[in-house]
């Protein structure tokens, strides 16, 4: 979520803020009884961030970037993870093919693999098709050849050579004559043992290195994610990840042991109990003990744009209709607004117990870290959810590790303009930063994180290009070398006013010069040597203090 989704958001939490604003008066949690700055807990959160803020490693961690056939990352070695639905062998891309219950089509079908890759350096080349069965193999609306083929007949698969040229820019197969249907499809990229492939790129894994922690909100498919129960969810035996369920958590680990990560995830709204007590058992068992794990519900619960957002208020009115035992109108408000506002933090605060009960005390807040995150912009949010934690639970602390926003900077009221040049860009986005901290609130957060004895962290941030207009000069400044120190002064001005680790939105490459946004880092995994990633890098690689 960016800029462009914080513009409706903004609008649909007016009325919010307002009711908000009139429940502090006589809110609970402003009286020093029932203060958890008061309390005599040890407030753990605070001095573990401090000590953290010491170690450059532990100040920046990146969003991953989606999985997605038009991705300009490439993340997996499979390009059948990354694929759109199975479609109809001479129109791949109408995903139309008729599936068996394991996600593999039924008889003749086609794949739409990958787009939008012209001049990337990692799309031309020698893939290597391989799967169960026998099939013809051909192109569909693209510019690469079919080379050798061959059939083993002890292991039933066929074997077949598709190279992609230098001008390539999509790729889509069709698979014809295969009767029944094939199955365990895979379609590994040049430089690669098709017999022995790893799940992530070597591009990939060099990208995202110098970045301890990662988030995994577009993984995941957070947003609008249709996942209940364990059963639903997205496993490693299904084909294909660029769906609604997102990324199967065995290769969220996976990643984490391969790269030494830490992980920053997102439970999926509609999750039940059984299903945060098994992920977390699979998280212990599968992670080793020095992985830190943030632990957020969903993403941007507060957002209209998301389904999580209306599906939730409507859980909090079904909750304060349910009878007498209601917590969240128990101060006597009216207002389903406020009751939805509270039953975020109330459902971060049940995962938090959820895990609580799998990794035990030792681990909450110290490798086990839920966080609360809200709109940076209206820290009432964050107040009246908070409050109505250590009116009706206790501190915030003993369930949160900290509170976490997402400070963009962005062009101001010159967002959409059309007719800018890069200079104008430029001066924009520094006008920006220099009322960063106005615009963002940071005294109203930080006010509210020190009440409860809680650090402030960033779950995304970056520079926002969102919208039509001056498209072109968007991505000149993007590109520019004084990117770099505005990014540096963004960053530094969210450090110094107290900011504990910030996440980058977000890692990877992708295309500047649509109306999107120009959120990743490069526009070619080759290249790392753009303002954006030597600004970020030069924070987690200070020079030596003499």
């Amino acid at each position: 979520m960016a800029w462009h989704l914080g513009i409706i958001a903004r609008v649909t939490t007016t009325v919010v803020g307002l009711s908000v604003t009139l429940l502090l008066t006589s809110c609970d949690g402003d009286r020093p009884e029932n203060n958890p700055a008061n309390s005599s807990v040890h407030p753990a959160p605070l001095k573990i961030a401090a000590i953290e803020r010491q170690d450059p490693s532990l100040s920046i961690g990146v969003n991953l970037p989606p999985i997605y056939d038009w991705a300009l990352t490439p993340v997996m070695v499979d390009l059948v993870h990354q694929a759109r639905r199975f479609g109809s062998p001479e129109t791949p891309w109408d995903e139309a093919a008729e599936l068996a219950d394991d996600g593999w089509p039924i008889g003749d079908f086609g794949v739409f693999l990958a787009t939008r890759q012209a001049g990337s350096s990692h799309f031309p080349g020698t893939y290597t098709v391989r799967f169960r069965g026998k099939a013809t193999v051909t192109t569909v609306a693209s510019r690469a050849s079919i080379g050798t083929s061959s059939f083993d007949p002890v292991e039933n698969t066929t074997t077949v050579l598709v190279t992609v040229p230098e001008d390539g820019n999509q790729l889509a197969l069709a698979f014809t004559d295969t009767g029944p249907g094939i199955k365990h499809l895979q379609i590994i990229r040049p430089g690669y043992d098709p017999a022995t492939p790893p799940l992530f790129t070597r591009e990939f894994l060099e990208h995202i290195a110098p970045f301890r922690t990662v988030r995994v909100m577009d993984w995941l498919r957070s947003n609008n994610n249709p996942v209940r129960s364990w059963d639903e969810r997205a496993t490693p035996e299904y084909p294909r990840y660029a769906s609604p369920r997102g990324m199967p958590w065995e290769y969220v680990t996976e990643l984490a042991i391969v790269s030494n990560k830490d992980l920053w995830i997102n439970i999926p709204a509609h999750a039940d109990d059984g299903y945060v007590r098994e992920l977390a058992g699979m998280l212990k068992r599968e992670l080793p003990a020095t992985t830190r794990l943030y632990l957020e519900y969903s993403n941007e619960v507060w957002n209209a744009q998301f389904e999580q957002h209306a599906q939730n208020r409507a859980l909090a009115i079904d909750a304060v209709s349910s009878g007498p035992d209601a917590r969240l109108d128990h101060d006597g408000s009216g207002n389903p607004d406020v009751w939805a506002i509270r039953r975020i933090a109330q459902r971060g605060k049940e995962i938090s117990d959820l895990f609580r009960e799998v990794f035990g005390d030792a681990a909450m807040m110290t490798r086990i870290r839920p966080v609360f995150a809200t709109q940076v912009v209206n820290p009432y949010l964050t107040r009246v959810a908070l409050d109505y934690i250590a009116a009706q639970f206790g501190p915030p602390h003993h369930y949160f590790f900290a509170i976490a926003g997402a400070p963009y900077f962005n062009l101001g009221a010159r967002q959409i303009e059309a007719g800018l040049g890069t200079d104008d860009i430029v001066a924009a986005l520094a006008g920006s930063i220099d009322n960063l901290a106005t615009v963002n609130r940071f005294a109203d957060n930080h006010d509210i994180a020190r009440r409860y004895a809680l650090p402030f962290l960033a779950y995304e941030g970056g520079s926002d290009t969102f919208g039509p207009g001056s498209l072109a000069a968007k991505a000149d400044a993007s590109a520019d070398p004084r990117m770099e120190g505005l990014c540096r002064r963004y960053l530094q001005t969210w450090f110094d006013s107290g900011g504990g680790l910030f996440m980058w939105f977000h890692a990877g490459a992708g295309r500047w010069d649509h109306p999107y946004g120009s959120w990743e880092l490069t526009t070619d995994i080759a290249d790392n040597d753009t303002a954006k990633l030597r600004c970020l890098h030069s924070f987690l690689n200070p020079p030596a203090k003499p």
